[in-house]
């Protein structure tokens, strides 16, 4: 996760500083979308950047079995947590899915990080949701690993 938030900052770097999309970025603002483990590590740039200005997390999940806290792992959660209020504000938006399985388990799952977020936090439950309820297809592996819900499409999108 640590390498995959470098990775984060140094595209919002190289944004910045390539001619064409310096035109059309502002890369002193940005907002960052993710779903799932996406999710966690745009809550996890958004904490050691402060170019982050805002979060959108769709049923984001922290640590898991699937991929536990260690080096390298940190947790998103703590993350949040750890940024300073007298230095900025992080608004976060949540979109979460009520049926989580074990692809996102309630000790990791989207609630974890309104929790955990010290600033202006949104949330919206879509109760009959799968976590993968949010993608425009899903794989069979998908389908068979997490638990589908029962939400109609358009009531996710």
């Amino acid at each position: 996760d640590d390498t995959c938030v470098t990775m984060l900052r140094d595209l919002i770097n190289w944004c910045g500083t390539d001619p064409l999309l310096r035109r059309i970025t502002d890369t002193s603002r940005v907002f960052l979308v993710g779903h799932s483990r996406g999710g966690k590590l745009s809550a996890l740039a958004a904490a050691a950047d402060t170019r982050v200005a805002a979060v959108c997390l769709i049923d984001a999940v922290d640590n898991t079995q699937y991929a536990p806290l260690g080096p390298g792992y940190p947790s998103a959660l703590s993350a949040l947590r750890s940024v300073p209020r007298e230095v900025r504000s992080l608004p976060v938006a949540i979109v979460g899915g009520g049926v989580g399985g074990d692809c996102a388990p309630r000790e990791s799952n989207f609630t974890r990080f309104f929790e955990a977020n010290i600033g202006p936090t949104w949330q919206l439950n879509i109760r009959d949701a799968g976590h993968f309820a949010f993608l425009d297809q899903q794989s069979p592996l998908q389908r068979a690993v997490c638990q589908a819900g029962v939400a109609r499409e358009t009531d996710v999108r």
